[in-house]
C-alpha cells in the first residue's frame, strides 16, 4: 500500500514538474520575441534618446541665456530706479518749495507714528 502511495505521489510530481517546464517553455519563447523586438528598436531608442538630449540641451541653453537677461535688465534698473530717487530728493532737497514738501512728508509720517501709538496705548488698557 505504502508503495502505492509513493508511487502515485511520485507521478503527480512528475506531471506538476512536466507541466512546470511546459510554463516555462511558453514564458521563455514570449521573452525571446519581447527581447527580439526591443533589439530591432534599439537603434531608433538611441537616436530618439539622442534627439531628446539635445533638444535637452538646447532649452536649457536657453534658459541660462534668458536667466543672464533677466540679471542685466535687474541690475540696469535697479540702478535707473536708484539714481531717480537720488536724483529727485537731490532736487527736493535744493529747491525752496521741495523742502517744504519734505517739511510735509515727514509731518505725516510723525503724524502717523502718534495715532499708531496712541490706538497701541489705547489696546494696552
Amino acid at each position: 500500500m505504502l508503495t502505492l502511495f509513493f508511487t502515485i505521489i511520485f507521478i503527480a510530481e512528475v506531471i506538476i514538474a512536466f507541466q512546470l517546464i511546459l510554463l516555462i517553455q511558453k514564458v521563455d519563447h514570449k521573452v525571446s520575441e519581447y527581447n527580439a523586438k526591443v533589439l530591432s528598436l534599439t537603434p531608433q531608442i538611441e537616436v530618439n534618446i539622442s534627439k531628446l538630449r539635445k533638444n535637452v540641451e538646447v532649452a536649457l541653453n536657453g534658459v541660462l541665456k534668458l536667466e543672464q537677461i533677466i540679471q542685466k535688465q535687474k541690475k540696469k534698473y535697479k540702478y535707473t530706479i536708484l539714481k531717480n530717487i537720488f536724483t529727485t530728493l537731490i532736487f527736493l532737497v535744493l529747491n525752496k518749495n521741495g523742502r517744504q514738501i519734505l517739511t510735509a512728508i515727514d509731518l505725516v509720517f510723525t503724524a502717523k507714528e502718534f495715532f499708531d501709538r496712541a490706538k497701541s496705548r489705547k489696546s494696552s488698557l
